[in-house]
């Protein structure tokens, strides 16, 4: 819960680091797709945040992999990932419809950057294959399961034997140690 109250200030550091104001020595902020992220470091980090960006991965198992390589023993990461379909109009009212979808239409119609459809039981279980512990999960924003029930209906059958509890989380927090 403590690591949950920092991250608005983490975001405010960002922030202003990319602004240029402020002179941190030993904060950095990396601009990269996770799956360079070992090409990309020259270092072990306390701390790896995100925001919105592991839906837009396609190689998690290398990505999980990275980051743990790329954390100090004991270090932290923090991923804030937003699960609901990212159309802005359909977002409020069918915010599961990019599980709508079979895998051959999706792959037609996505594009780089398009989120990989994945739930919250997927990234724990990278994450746990990648070596990391106290795996946490802070749900921020939830469907009701009726909604989620409701939802489930009209899913493509892959998406439908996720639990309810994954198919109503919209976006949490992801936070575990190496």
């Amino acid at each position: 819960e403590r690591v949950m109250n920092l991250i608005p200030t983490i975001k405010k550091l960002i922030f202003a680091n990319n602004k240029g104001e402020l002179d941190i020595p030993n904060f950095r902020y990396i601009n990269s797709a996770f799956e360079d992220i070992g090409e990309r470091i020259d270092m072990k980090y306390d701390v790896i945040f995100s925001q919105a960006v592991l839906e837009h991965t396609y190689n998690s198992n290398k990505v999980f992999g990275e980051m743990f390589d790329s954390l100090k023993e004991e270090g932290v990461m923090i991923h804030e990932i937003d699960f609901a379909t990212h159309t802005s109009f359909l977002r409020d009212w069918d915010p599961l419809n990019i599980l709508r979808f079979s895998e051959p239409v999706y792959n037609g119609l996505k594009f780089q950057g398009s989120p990989n459809r994945l739930r919250m039981s997927d990234y724990k279980k990278f994450a746990h294959n990648a070596g990391f512990k106290d795996i946490k999960i802070y749900p921020i924003n939830e469907l009701s399961r009726n909604s989620a029930e409701k939802f489930r209906e009209s899913l493509k059958n892959k998406y439908k034997d996720y639990k309810i509890s994954d198919l109503k989380m919209l976006s949490a927090v992801l936070i575990a140690r190496k």
